[in-house]
C-alpha cells in the first residue's frame, strides 16, 4: 500500500495540513525541529508523491522529451551528447524522455500543438538533424513550444558543432606540418547528395578548401561513389591507396578505421608514408594506433541544447541567438610532418 500524508501525520504527531505543507515546501512557518521530523518520517516510510498531481499544481512535468524523427538516419544523438543533456538536467531534478514521432505527426497541425500535454513534457530537444520539413518549425514556432535544435543550423534557438572551422583548423594542422599534398575524403556522400546531406558534410569541406586556398595548395576532393553502399568503402580505400598518385596526407570527414585497414591492405605504413586526421566524437585507438582527430564537441553541445532549452521554457517568446561550439585538436600518431 502506498504511503499517504495520514501514515505520515500520525507517525510524526502532527496535522495532515501540516504535512502537506512542509512536503510542498510552503512549511517556512512551522520551526526547523517540526519540518526536519515530517521530512525524516516521509522518508523513513518510503513515502513518493504523486508525480501527476504535483505537476498540476505546479503546472511543469520537470520532464523535457529528446523529439526525434522515425527515420533513423536523421536522428544521430552521439552518447557524449546525450550525457551532457543529462548531466546539465539532473541537478534542476529535471527528466529526459525520448519520443520519436513520424513526419506526418510532426507536421500535423492538430497534433503539434498537444506534443507537451501528450508526452508531458515542459520543452523539447528537437533531434531531427537534416532534411526536416519547414511545416514542422512552423508549427512550433505558431504554437509557441519551448524548443532547442541540436546539432542542426537555424537562424536561433540551436547549438551545434562549427564544422566550418573544425575544416579550417585540422587543414592548417596539416599545413603547418608542412603537408601541402592533403586530400579531403569523405566516402559517406556522393557529390550529387551534398545538398541533401547533415550540414557538416558540406561545412568540413568548405572549410578545407577555405585553408588550402589561403595557403596556396590545390585542393583535392574524394567523394564517395554516387549509389555507393558502406560495402563499397574499403574497396574504394584499398583502391585509392594503392596507386602511386596517393595523396601524402588525408583529411577524412569520418571512417578512420577503415582508411587504416586500407593502408595496412596496401602495405603504407602510417604516419611514415602517409599521415591523416579524421574528425570524429572523441580520438579513437582501437587498433593500438591513437587517430589524429579533430574532436567534435558533442557533449558541449549536449549541455548548450540543455541550458538553453531551460531558458526558453522560462520565457518562450524570447529568441535565443544560436549557439556555435568549437573543435579541438586530439595528438595522435597518425600524423608526422612533410618529408
Amino acid at each position: 500500500m502506498p504511503v499517504t500524508l495520514k501514515d505520515i501525520s500520525h507517525a510524526a504527531g502532527v496535522s495532515i495540513p501540516t504535512v502537506s505543507l512542509i512536503l510542498n515546501g510552503k512549511g517556512d512557518q512551522y520551526n526547523v525541529n517540526t519540518r526536519k521530523r515530517v521530512l525524516k518520517t516521509a522518508k523513513e516510510l518510503g513515502y513518493r508523491p504523486n508525480a501527476g498531481a504535483l505537476a498540476m499544481r505546479r503546472g511543469r512535468f520537470n520532464t523535457i522529451a529528446i523529439l526525434q524523427t522515425a527515420d533513423y538516419e536523421k536522428n544521430q544523438l552521439p552518447g557524449p551528447t546525450l550525457g551532457g543533456i543529462r548531466s546539465t538536467l539532473e541537478p534542476k531534478d529535471m527528466h529526459v524522455m525520448l519520443a520519436a514521432l513520424p513526419d506526418e505527426k510532426l507536421t500535423s497541425k492538430a497534433y503539434v500543438p498537444k506534443i507537451l500535454r501528450e508526452w508531458m513534457t515542459d520543452g523539447l530537444l528537437i533531434n531531427y538533424t537534416h532534411g526536416f520539413p519547414e511545416r514542422m518549425i512552423e508549427l512550433i514556432d505558431e504554437f509557441r513550444i519551448p524548443s532547442i535544435w541540436i546539432n542542426t543550423k537555424q537562424k536561433h534557438d540551436c547549438a551545434y558543432p562549427d564544422d566550418l572551422a573544425g575544416g579550417v583548423m585540422a587543414t592548417e594542422y596539416l599545413l603547418a606540418l608542412g603537408h601541402r599534398d592533403i586530400a579531403y575524403m569523405d566516402v559517406s556522400h556522393a557529390s550529387d547528395k551534398l545538398e541533401e546531406a547533415h550540414y557538416s558534410a558540406r561545412d568540413r569541406l568548405a572549410g578545407y578548401e577555405q585553408a588550402m586556398k589561403a595557403a596556396g595548395a590545390k585542393p583535392r576532393v574524394i567523394l564517395g561513389d554516387a549509389g555507393g553502399s558502406s560495402a563499397n568503402r574499403l574497396p574504394m580505400l584499398t583502391a585509392l591507396l594503392g596507386r602511386g598518385d596517393r595523396p601524402r596526407a588525408i583529411l577524412a570527414y569520418g571512417h578512420s578505421i577503415s582508411i587504416a585497414y586500407a593502408a595496412a591492405r596496401c602495405g603504407v605504413r602510417i604516419p611514415e608514408e602517409l599521415s591523416f586526421v579524421s574528425f570524429d566524437a572523441k580520438q579513437r585507438s582501437d587498433l593500438g594506433l591513437p587517430i589524429t582527430t579533430a574532436e567534435v564537441p558533442c557533449m558541449e553541445v549536449g549541455c548548450a541544447a540543455a541550458k538553453m532549452l531551460l531558458d526558453k521554457i522560462d520565457r518562450v517568446d524570447r529568441k535565443l541567438p544560436a549557439k556555435v561550439l568549437g573543435f579541438r585538436m586530439a595528438e595522435g600518431r597518425t600524423v608526422a610532418p612533410a618529408k
